[in-house]
Order: structure tokens, then C-alpha cells, then sequence
């Protein structure tokens, strides 16, 4: 309990909101699109997991997602982004200062291991790999800057895809797709009703510690569903300066 008190009550990563959980919990969850609320009206909470690779020991934060009422939507916009990451891959319409977009996420070890062997092939073999260890990485974005990234990315690949203006989710599906129209059956996105949604996750990362809220005001809660999309797509629009 003394390490999540000092992470919660001694940092810049959390704002005290109130001391009434249930008034807020219930105000908070009546503004949370009824399309998107999970069947839990539990606001999210924090434990540590330690590190024990790490010397001195440290500690990684993580936000419960499961069964609070924002999980369904953090659900469904991680597959939006997973639609729109996988996009960004393959339309030739998707281009940043002519980077070749193939290469700038990637899902696991293959891809390098393929560039690697395409590279030996060619004569080119790569003699250095790097790689690097955030370990705060989460807790270390600028909300504005986040936001101002995502709506950038979004945006742009809905404009490289005019013919399909929507995206649709299945609540039983892992996945998203693009459509032509409103499903009927399944959540439908717009444009600009993606950005509010991951508007509203950003801005709105709560927990209860000891029957008190915080918001967390910098940085993606780690845990939530669709926390690693956000960070990738964060640091893939970071490095290219755009």
C-alpha cells in the first residue's frame, strides 16, 4: 500500500478529484455513452507489479480495465486502431514525408527477423540492432500532445479510405473492419466520433485508492485496452515530426 500511496499522492501523474466514490461513480457513468458502457459501474484502481529484473527494485503501474465501466469502450477502440495501424501498412494513400510504411510498427519479431534476412540476402547485412526500455514511458505523455497526435492519424487514414467513411465493431469479434455504411447490428465510428471516443479515455483515466478518485493527468494508463495503440501511434507521429 505505501508504494501505490507514494505513486497516487506524491506524483505528478494523479490529481485528487473527490472523496465521495459513489456520488462520482454515478455521475460518471451516467456520461459515458450508453452504447459503450460495460455492464460494471466500477470505476478503474491501481496495483504494482515489481520488477524484480530491476536493481534497485522498481515497480510497474497498472490500471485495472476489467469490468469497470469504460472497458467496453477501451475494447472497442483498441480494434479501431488495430484496423487502422494494419491500414496504415498497406495503402499506398498512407505516406509520411515518402517513409516507406510498412516498417514503423510492428506486431512482433518476424517483421525484423525478415528485414534481417532480406538484408543478408541483398548484401547489406545489418551489423547493429539497438533497442530501448521506456520504463516510464506511459506515464510521460502529454494528454494535449496525445490527443493532437491520434487526431492527426486518424484522420488521416479515414481520408485515405474516402469510398469507406465508417468503422464497425462486433461486441463477440476481435476485430474491426471499414464500411460504407451505419451497421445495424454492430458499433459504427465516424471520423470525428473515433477522436471523442479517444478523447474521452484520455482525458478521463480514473481510480479509487482508499475511497478517494484521482484522475490521471499525464500519460495513458497502462492496462487499459487500448493503451499500447495510443503509445505506438504516439511514438511513430514523434519520430516522424509530424
Amino acid at each position: 500500500m505505501d508504494v501505490l500511496a507514494k505513486e497516487i499522492t506524491n506524483s505528478l501523474t494523479f490529481s485528487f478529484v473527490t472523496n465521495d466514490v459513489t456520488m462520482f461513480t454515478d455521475s460518471f457513468c451516467k456520461s459515458v455513452d450508453y452504447r459503450y458502457r460495460d455492464v460494471e459501474d466500477k470505476i478503474p484502481w491501481l496495483y504494482a507489479i515489481a520488477k524484480m529484473h530491476k536493481t534497485p527494485k522498481a515497480f510497474r503501474f497498472i490500471t485495472n480495465s476489467s469490468d469497470t465501466v469504460t472497458s467496453k469502450l477501451s475494447i472497442t477502440v483498441a480494434k479501431c486502431l488495430k484496423l487502422l495501424l494494419n491500414t496504415s501498412r498497406t495503402s499506398f494513400k498512407y505516406r509520411i514525408k515518402h517513409i516507406d510504411n510498412t516498417v514503423f510498427v510492428i506486431d512482433n519479431r518476424d517483421k525484423v527477423i525478415d528485414f534481417m534476412d532480406i538484408s543478408n540476402a541483398k548484401g547489406e547485412p545489418r551489423k547493429c540492432i539497438s533497442t530501448w526500455d521506456f520504463s516510464t514511458l506511459y506515464t510521460n505523455i502529454p494528454h494535449d500532445k496525445l490527443i493532437s497526435k491520434m487526431t492527426s492519424f486518424v484522420k488521416k487514414l479515414f481520408n485515405a479510405n474516402p469510398e469507406k467513411p465508417y468503422i464497425c465493431c462486433s461486441d463477440k469479434g476481435r476485430s474491426a473492419y471499414w464500411s460504407k455504411s451505419i451497421s445495424k447490428k454492430n458499433i459504427t465510428f465516424s471520423c470525428d466520433e473515433l477522436i471523442d471516443s479517444i478523447d474521452f479515455i484520455v482525458n478521463n483515466s480514473f481510480i479509487t485508492f482508499h475511497n478517494l478518485v484521482y484522475r490521471q493527468i499525464v500519460g495513458i494508463p497502462m492496462g487499459t485496452n487500448c493503451a499500447p495503440f495510443l503509445a505506438n501511434v504516439f511514438l511513430h507521429y514523434m519520430n516522424m515530426n509530424i
